[in-house]
This record gives C-alpha cells, sequence and structure tokens, in this order.
C-alpha cells in the first residue's frame, strides 16, 4: 500500500478532496490531478516553469508517481508558498496540495537529502540528482565539458539498463549559434557510487564548483574566439570518426585550419544533431538594449562575425571541440579547444631550405605578392589552396 493509499483511509482533507468534484485537487491511486486554475497557473509561470514534458491544460493538470517535477523543484513549491503577495484562494490551495505532495514524497525527500549529504547515489535514484535545465559536467582524461540537461530517462539497450541523459551544448553551425544536441549514457552499477565518478554530474553537486565554472567559462571565451576560419597550431589528441561513425581519439600535431562551415560543406562525416536556439536562450545573450548598442560600438566589424553576446551561462555549456581540417594528415576532425594555440612564425624558415643562387627571392616575391598571403588568411576557400604550388616556366634556368 502506497503512502497516497494510505492517505485515502484517512477521514481527513486529502479524503474529503478526493470526494469533492469541484476540489482543486484530485487524488487518484498514484495519480494526483491538479484541477484549480489558480494552482495551475501557479505551476506553469513560477514553480515548474521550463519544466519539460509537462502538458498544461486549462482545467486540468495530471501528475504520476513518482512525482519527478515536485521533488525537483521542492525548494521553488517552498519558496512560492512564503510569497506575501498571494492572494486568499492561490494560498489555501496551494496548502492542500502541498499536503498531499508532503505525504507522498517524504520517504523521496528523505532519501535525495541523504544522497546529498553523503555526496553518493544509487542507480535506481540517479534521477533525483538530475534536474531538467541543470549543467551537469563530464570530465575525461582531465578534458572538462558541460551541458545543460534537457531530461533524464531510464531506458534499455544491448548493454544493458541505462539512465539516459539528454543534453545540449552550445556550438557554432550554419552561420550561427545553435543547440548541439548529445546523448550521455548512465550504465547500470551495484550498491552506491560517488556521484563525481559517474559519466556526468551536476556541477552544482561538485567540491569545488565556482573553480570548475571558472574554468567552463574561460574554455567557452576559447570558443567564441574559434568559431570562423583561422590558421592555428595543435598539439595533442583529436577526434575522427572509424568506419561504423564513432569518434576515437588521434594523436594530432602541427598546423590546423579551424573551419566549421568548410566541415559542414566538404566532410563526410556528420557533424551531430541541431536546434535553433530559443527564446529563452537570446533574453540571456543580450542584458539591455544599451549594453548591446554599447559592446556593438567595441566589436570589431567582420563580415560574418557574431551579432550576439554570450552570457557566462552559455560560456559554460560552449562546445569543448571545434571541427577543422588537419593539414599535416588531410583530415577532417574535431579538435579540443584547450589543445588550440596560436601559430608562431619560424624566423629562418626560408634560410634553412637549400635553394640555388637567387631563388629564395624570387619565391618570396611571389609568395608575398599574392593577397590571402598578405592578409594572413586564405578566406575565399581554405582547402582548395592547402596544395596550391607555384608553377614557373622558363626558357632557361632561373638561375641565369
Amino acid at each position: 500500500m502506497t503512502s497516497v493509499d494510505m492517505l485515502h483511509e484517512d477521514v481527513g482533507k486529502a479524503d474529503e478532496i478526493d470526494k469533492t468534484p469541484e476540489s482543486p485537487v484530485n487524488v487518484r491511486g498514484e495519480v494526483i490531478n491538479v484541477q484549480s486554475p489558480y494552482l495551475i497557473r501557479a505551476l506553469a509561470e513560477d514553480i515548474l516553469n521550463g519544466y519539460p514534458e509537462i502538458i498544461y491544460e486549462p482545467s486540468r493538470l495530471e501528475f504520476r508517481a513518482p512525482f519527478q517535477p515536485f521533488l525537483h523543484r521542492w525548494g521553488d513549491l517552498l519558496k512560492f508558498m512564503k510569497r506575501d503577495d498571494l492572494d486568499e484562494t492561490t494560498k489555501a490551495h496551494m496548502t492542500i496540495l502541498y499536503e498531499i505532495l508532503e505525504c507522498e514524497l517524504l520517504d523521496t525527500v528523505r532519501v535525495f537529502k541523504q544522497h546529498i549529504l553523503n555526496r553518493d547515489i544509487t542507480f535506481d535514484h540517479a534521477w533525483m540528482i538530475f534536474q531538467p535545465g541543470c549543467i551537469v559536467v563530464s570530465s575525461s582524461k582531465s578534458r572538462l565539458a558541460a551541458f545543460e540537461l534537457e531530461r533524464a530517462e531510464y531506458e534499455e539497450n544491448l548493454l544493458g539498463k541505462i539512465l539516459r541523459l539528454y543534453c545540449e551544448c552550445l556550438d557554432w553551425h550554419g552561420g550561427q549559434y545553435c543547440r548541439r544536441i548529445l546523448n550521455i549514457d548512465l550504465f547500470e552499477f551495484e550498491g552506491t557510487r560517488e556521484i563525481k565518478t559517474l559519466e556526468a554530474f551536476p556541477i552544482e553537486l561538485s567540491d569545488d564548483k565556482e573553480q570548475i565554472k571558472s574554468r567552463l567559462v574561460k574554455q567557452g571565451q576559447d570558443f567564441e574566439s574559434l568559431i570562423h576560419e583561422q590558421y592555428r597550431a595543435y598539439s595533442g589528441p583529436a577526434l575522427m570518426w572509424d568506419h561504423n561513425g564513432r569518434k576515437q581519439e588521434i594523436q594530432v600535431s602541427g598546423r590546423i585550419i579551424i573551419d566549421p562551415k568548410s566541415f559542414d560543406q566538404f566532410s563526410p562525416y556528420c557533424s551531430g544533431r541541431w536546434k535553433w536556439m530559443s527564446s529563452r536562450d537570446y533574453d540571456m545573450l543580450i542584458v539591455s538594449r544599451a549594453t548591446q548598442a554599447a559592446m556593438k560600438k567595441l566589436r570589431l566589424n567582420v563580415e560574418g562575425g557574431p551579432t550576439i553576446i554570450l552570457s557566462s551561462f552559455h560560456h559554460m555549456i560552449c562546445s569543448s571541440t571545434v571541427r577543422g581540417y588537419s593539414i599535416k594528415l588531410k583530415m577532417w576532425l574535431e579538435f579540443y579547444v584547450s589543445n588550440v594555440t596560436e601559430t608562431s612564425q619560424s624566423s629562418g624558415a626560408i634560410e634553412n631550405v637549400p635553394f640555388s643562387e637567387g631563388m629564395e627571392n624570387l619565391i618570396s616575391s611571389f609568395v608575398r605578392a599574392r593577397p590571402e598571403t598578405e592578409r594572413g588568411l586564405w578566406t575565399p576557400n581554405q582547402i582548395e589552396h592547402i596544395d596550391m604550388s607555384i608553377h614557373i616556366l622558363g626558357h632557361e634556368t632561373l638561375t641565369t
């Protein structure tokens, strides 16, 4: 017998609510039906605002056990009830809903608080710590990445039972910022595990969350500077795709071309699944019209450059990789932002090449005569120029 069933046997408020056709909250088995328009408005506009997969109807709102939205927003519910500006009807209906939820969620809230206190979790309770909209952190081989969680669901695949985290990060696609969709799977485990040892975990449950946030913001700022085509130096692991389309790491060193646009055009590999940024994103991006206007004056007038300013939240969830081309390997790859550095020119490069007499000055003249060389970047189509050579025809040897 569940706590809700026990609630029906009492002769208190909950029993009266269940029998009253026009009651604000109706309890049936393991289902709670919210029927009060005052409660529906409070849940939609405040307490559960932005929570995914909740269908709001004017006269009815249904929740099923284990009532995940209320556990995840329990603090918001308590905060809402303490407001001084609530009308008497809303306050009375909220009290009824709270008493029902407190009875049903009493044990769940206790278990959740115990897990948070101990910083550990069981697989069956893992859903409790993953609230939609939170930032989850994934750290592998000292490479840090963060994502915004859309939802978490228990599923099964060929490897067994998993908790799948449906996540999004901010990336550059089609000449603008977009949301890149990806999944992180937490595989079933026995007993308890430290939360920080999971494949991904909420950043708010990290012992050094402020330090992690600072690292993520810095990484996001670096990503923001790498969204357009440019030459960079690289050293470290990068991501390629095998014949099954699965990502795997290879070691890369040397110069690379960062060019997400050309990657999407010419690469045989899929860059991922995408969705447009929401209105909530744009509300967070621009602090005010005055701030936007002031920042535009400070920005360089780069054709195709960003016209929006990323917030610290969006910096944290920026992609940890950028797409481009390895000149040395002649491969399309994804490069980790943390391994990208500025290119350095060798002052003695020409002198160290064994040119014949007079050849050095001639080649230097041809190279410097090219307008794209003067700008330092091949903007029309970098990939077409990778293997470009200079052909010289003459009747005699070049040294005469």
